[in-house]
């Protein structure tokens, strides 16, 4: 049921007045802004307006005494405020709408341009910045808003707690979600425009905090599409290495690395260098960040009970030669992956651990037989992503040439090692990095370390047997690029705090 306050005029009461699609025509912004109106215009006139799922979907809007007005035409818009617009548009019937929210660019105002269409202008100022996060956080006193922006957060703005509630709300409208409900932690996805006419995909996702509610939002360009293996940071040893891995006919590959770690870009990249048309490949996402055409893509679905283990299950039985895993969860998720690397399919899937031993300790902490990891798995690739140093503003510094570790000037070569700093630009806002790039720490599984794995050893003791046989670590990883100039022993140290950066640190 609607607030009490709300007020709702039927369209019978207004019989005899031909009013447009636009509310604009009808009700001025300026007295919509005045009044609180919102206009709703059902597409079906034969279905009573005040049971269609969309007009309910809407009450949650009423904040401050909306008054609602039903109108027989088939447009449906939305004045927020003035500030800018929603236009929604119906397909089907009333009963099964679906709904697209589109933010449109609104006339600034003379005499604020603090309230000039904020949505917008925090979703077109992250894109220009790069930034893959915004957050939305409510203080004692103020709303605070960020963004993260090459691993690291930055602080954008602060709102007054009244106008900052408002965004908090607008932006749950976007993401399909209830602008009202602030007591337990919700989620919700959608799709925006911004001004410039660029799609955003949303994934919203929110909690109860001290002061009110903490809202995170994690956006992805779809227009960016999939990147290849070589446009990931990789260098030539490193890229023939996973190439080796993905030549195999089956297998279980795993994925390592925390959160924001670049997990699933480098899954993506494996499957476009695996898709030439040879292949059927399935994936089991959650959610479908990017469309890949000749792949068969499956989204997670837990409301229908339908997660990693259930999809998986399936996918085994349509004969498929490569399986890509959003993300192992479960032990019964573990376990179908290692019967099928084993069984002969090639299996690719990303696991939260901070090494490449580790996540195979992973497997063996989720109950799977180590014999079984031994004789299924492939290789371990684990990952952290640094910020490569800006063009611009990036200089070398002056003095005798660092002290190499062996291991790490092998992997230099002819290279002689040098130390970089960065001052900040303009062109890199300010940051001293002008993009994300990936260092990994690559376990490639030979005999040998098929016998460790199955007698169940430890991950150290693991560690220690794959640098035996070869092994970059991800510190050591790190350090070349850190003597080939791509980053700077202050982002080294920041990303994995070794002894080795610490002595290298520089002043900027």
């Amino acid at each position: 049921m609607l607030p009490p306050e709300a007020k709702i005029d039927n369209p019978a009461s207004l019989a005899g007045s031909r009013r447009r699609s636009d509310v604009s025509a009808h009700w001025p912004v300026k007295q919509s802004k005045k009044r609180h109106r919102i206009s709703v215009h059902p597409a079906n006139t034969d279905f009573p307006p005040e049971k269609c799922p969309l007009f309910f979907a809407l009450r949650h809007l009423i904040l401050h005494n909306w008054h609602i007005s039903i109108f027989q035409v088939t447009d449906i818009q939305i004045c927020f405020y003035g500030h800018s617009s929603h236009q929604i548009t119906t397909e089907n019937t009333p009963c099964r709408t679906k709904t697209q929210l589109i933010l449109n660019k609104s006339k600034p105002r003379q005499n604020s341009r603090r309230r000039k269409s904020l949505p917008a202008t925090c979703l077109t100022g992250r894109w220009k910045r790069q930034a893959s996060d915004l957050f939305i956080s409510d203080g004692e006193k103020s709303v605070s808003v960020g963004i993260r922006r090459l691993g690291r957060v930055e602080h954008v703005r602060k709102l007054t707690r009244d106008y900052g509630r408002r965004l908090q709300g607008h932006v749950r409208v976007l993401a399909g979600g209830d602008p009202g409900e602030m007591l337990r932690p919700t989620e919700g996805r959608g799709v925006t425009v911004t001004p410039t006419g660029r799609e955003i995909d949303l994934r919203l996702s929110s909690m109860p905090t001290l002061h009110g509610q903490d809202i995170a939002i994690r956006l992805f360009d779809p227009v960016s599409g999939v990147r290849s293996l070589n446009e990931l940071g990789y260098d030539a040893t490193e890229l023939e290495m996973i190439r080796e891995l993905l030549r195999q006919p089956s297998g279980l590959i795993l994925i390592a690395g925390p959160v924001a770690s670049g997990k699933s870009s480098t899954l993506y990249a494996m499957i476009d260098e695996l898709n030439d048309g040879s292949r059927k490949i399935h994936t089991l996402e959650d959610p479908i960040e990017h469309s890949i055409p000749g792949v068969i893509q499956s989204q997670i679905n837990e409301r229908a009970n339908l997660g990693f283990a259930e999809l998986l299950a399936t996918v085994l039985r349509h004969s498929p030669d490569v399986i890509m895993i959003g993300e192992i969860r479960d032990s019964r998720t573990a376990a179908t992956a290692i019967r099928a690397g084993a069984s002969g399919q090639l299996v690719l899937a990303t696991i939260h651990a901070r090494s490449a031993a580790e996540a195979i300790d992973s497997m063996l902490h989720y109950g799977v037989n180590p014999k079984a990891i031994s004789q299924a798995l492939l290789g371990a690739v684990n990952q952290r992503l640094v910020g490569q140093i800006c063009s611009e503003c990036g200089e070398q510094v002056g003095g005798e040439s660092p002290e190499v570790e062996e291991r790490v000037a092998t992997r230099l070569g002819n290279d002689a090692a040098q130390l970089w700093k960065t001052t900040g630009c303009d062109a890199c806002y300010g940051n001293g990095f002008s993009k994300m790039t990936c260092v990994p720490e690559i376990l490639a599984i030979n005999r040998s370390l098929k016998e460790v794995i199955a007698n169940g050893a430890t991950s150290v003791t693991l560690e220690d047997a794959a640098r035996n046989n070869g092994m970059l670590c991800m510190a050591e990883a790190l350090a070349a690029r850190v003597y080939r100039g791509e980053t700077t022993p202050h982002e080294a140290h920041r990303v994995i705090p070794a002894p080795q950066f610490a002595r290298l640190r520089v002043k900027v």
